[in-house]
Parts: C-alpha cells; structure tokens; sequence
C-alpha cells in the first residue's frame, strides 16, 4: 500500500488584507502503514509552478502528532460476560 494525500479543499483569495493567505489548502494524509505509537512528523512541501526545491513560492509545513496506543475497552471479567455490549 502507497501514502495517499487529498486536497480536500483549495481557496484562492484574490482581495485579501496584507499578511493574510493569499491561497489555503486543506489536505488529508493516509500514510502507508499504520503509525506506532508515539511521536511522529508530518511534513509537507508544496512547490508552486515553475518552481524546485524550497525556495522562493514554496510552502513547507510541519505537523507533529502524537499516536496513542489501544485501549481494550473489553472488560475480561467473566462477571461481565453476560453484558448486552458483548453480544
């Protein structure tokens, strides 16, 4: 299985107030295997046309996040066993 990313959501604003975004993406990101638990990063580069590497009309961001691990919400006391929730 590959990583995937979506744009979800793209908007230009061509009568933006200074220091205000002139374009907004909203994007998800499948990764290619579940995450472990922990800390992770998420990076995305974005290059406009006509442009390579980071540089100038290129957008860098970085997201970290952090995994939980798995709860058991089973509760494996057989007093509990005749629950409505494990049937």
């Amino acid at each position: 299985m590959k990583s995937e990313i979506q744009v979800l959501k793209h908007t230009i604003s061509l009568q933006r107030k200074p220091k205000e975004p002139f374009e907004r993406l909203r994007l998800a990101f499948r990764p290619a295997q579940k995450l472990t638990p922990g800390p992770h990063l998420f990076t995305a580069t974005i290059p406009a046309r006509n442009s390579q590497g980071i540089g100038q009309g290129t957008a860098q961001v970085q997201i970290r996040l952090h995994v939980r691990s798995p709860k058991d919400d089973d509760d494996d006391c057989e007093k509990h066993d005749g629950d409505d929730w494990d049937d």
